[in-house]
């Protein structure tokens, strides 16, 4: 009876034991991958993080909302033009964030807003419509990618793209030159400031920035328009985004060496800093994908919010950080998702009700552990019990 009792208590705890545990792995398994949401206002189009880490520039078509990444709030707006919407950049020194404002009619401008004090310290005009800027590694030069209409025949129009080299120090244009025919939605530069890639439609353009001439056009693919480039840390390979995956482009040989395709609707490309993972925002599932760049194959997939567009990646990897578009009535209200690298594990997919669903079966298999195992402690002592015979109490009597 008293071995029975305390069977009972001991398959007791380990239950509530196993109930609780359960509970708290799932608990902080979702509020580990939960990311955390700011609201940067309007409709932010692109995202741009200083090498220190410490803010985060995002222009929202209205205005450019600076985030403080320490305490995850907007610390200023910054006035940028017109419409602040294609693209932004910070200067290697982190001295400067370079925001680009589309204007009106096809003229935009380039706003340089001073990190230290969120103030705009110059505006430089250019003669179109500016979709991308970089800044070259020794800080002195910024280049802009825009578009420049010609006209082909009364209905039709090819578009032109136009890098525009501009000295940071005295924020003056040096030259203007024609990339490659409708080469108008991204570019990159090489880790040694030497070589410009920029994106078009079937081709990647490369331009040599000392010469500002274009020296090669890479054939990609037909069919296919680039919408992201981003440069290996080594500057051996150039990964292309476009409508249908990322090509992996070799700077030695000038060609495709690789391909990474169905990744959904992608929209937005970045590269970790150590170069081994890109991240790709993909906007029908809303999640980033993280593909490996030795596998090339997708290692985790992660939960970023709603409307998910651009996607950047703190100096030091463990964050990213992700635009979402929200539309309510006839107006924006967008923010943006930082997402916690270490907390997902490689080769696990944490995507919104999955990850939910896959953290509650871990926890229905713990319990079942726990519960087999309660089982069998239970049969192996009431069979030791059994076995254990107890010894007599009857008293001999001899024949007297």
């Amino acid at each position: 009876m008293m071995v029975n009792l305390m069977l009972r208590k001991v398959v007791g705890c380990l239950g509530v034991f196993a109930c609780v545990f359960a509970l708290l792995f799932v608990g902080l398994a979702q509020a580990a991958s939960a990311p955390i949401t700011i609201n940067a206002g309007g409709s932010p189009s692109a995202l741009a993080v200083t090498p220190d880490g410490k803010y985060v520039y995002v222009p929202n078509g209205e205005y450019v909302a600076v985030i403080d990444t320490a305490s995850n709030e907007v610390v200023a707006k910054v006035d940028a033009g017109i419409w602040p919407y294609s693209d932004a950049t910070v200067s290697p020194n982190g001295k400067y964030a370079y925001v680009l404002d589309r204007g009106l009619h096809g003229v935009g401008s380039v706003y340089v807003i001073n990190v230290d004090t969120n103030t705009v310290v110059s505006t430089i005009a250019l003669e179109r419509n500016p979709s991308g800027v970089v800044v070259s590694p020794d800080n002195k030069y910024v280049t802009i990618q825009s578009s420049e209409l010609v006209e082909i025949s009364e209905l039709r129009f090819s578009s032109f793209g136009v890098v525009s080299v501009i000295d940071t120090a005295t924020h003056l244009v040096l030259s203007n030159t024609t990339v490659g025919q409708y080469a108008t939605h991204s570019l990159a530069i090489s880790p040694d400031g030497n070589y410009l890639y920029v994106g078009g439609n079937k081709f990647l353009y490369v331009m040599d920035l000392s010469l500002k001439t274009e020296t090669v056009s890479i054939k990609i693919a037909e069919n296919t328009d680039i919408r992201e480039l981003v440069v290996s840390p080594d500057g051996k390979y150039v990964y292309a985004l476009s409508n249908d995956g990322i090509y992996v482009v070799s700077t030695k040989s000038k060609a495709v060496v690789a391909t990474v395709s169905e990744l959904g609707l992608p929209i937005d490309l970045a590269l970790s800093p150590d170069g081994k993972y890109l991240y790709v925002t993909e906007a029908l599932s809303n999640v980033v994908l993280a593909i490996n760049t030795v596998s090339l194959e997708r290692d985790f997939s992660v939960d970023a919010g709603k409307s998910i567009y651009a996607i950047e990646v703190s100096p030091d990897g463990k964050s990213l950080y992700v635009s979402n578009v929200y539309i309510k009535g006839n107006s924006y209200s967008g923010t943006v998702s930082v997402v916690n690298v270490a907390s997902f594990a490689v080769g696990v997919t944490t995507v919104g009700e999955d990850s939910s669903i896959m953290q509650w079966l871990i926890a229905l298999v713990l319990c079942a552990v726990v519960a087999v195992s309660a089982f069998v402690i239970v049969k192996r002592v009431r069979r030791s019990s059994t076995e254990y015979v107890q010894p007599s109490n009857t008293i001999c009597t001899s024949n007297q």
